[in-house]
């Protein structure tokens, strides 16, 4: 479910026939996937908004970076709960934005 939604908020990100890049990286202990959009990107004082449920301000956070306000949210919360976690990087000079999820090995 958390990938889904990762990689949806990418494609939605990202203008008609870009491409979304999946990557996985095993490391020893921990899982590495990284979603990268073509999206227009997001100043990185936006990003926490992104994955803060109904934060202040989001709604113009969300309009400028191309999100939903709870998806992401929602995403990082099941990260979390998997031991887990959910960070975002962006360049809005070469634009594009790549989450990335950190997933315990199994």
């Amino acid at each position: 479910v958390m990938l889904g939604t990762v990689v949806r908020q990418a494609a939605a990100a990202s203008p008609m026939g870009a491409e979304v890049r999946v990557d996985v990286r095993p490391l020893a202990s921990r899982v590495i996937v990284a979603v990268a959009d073509e999206g227009p990107g997001c100043a990185r004082r936006d990003l926490p908004a992104l994955l803060r449920p109904f934060a202040s301000g989001s709604d113009q956070v969300i309009g400028r970076c191309a999100g939903s306000s709870l998806d992401l949210p929602i995403a990082r919360l099941l990260a979390k709960a998997s031991g887990g976690s959910l960070t975002l990087r962006s360049s809005q000079s070469a634009g594009g934005m790549t989450a990335l999820l950190s997933l315990p090995r199994a």
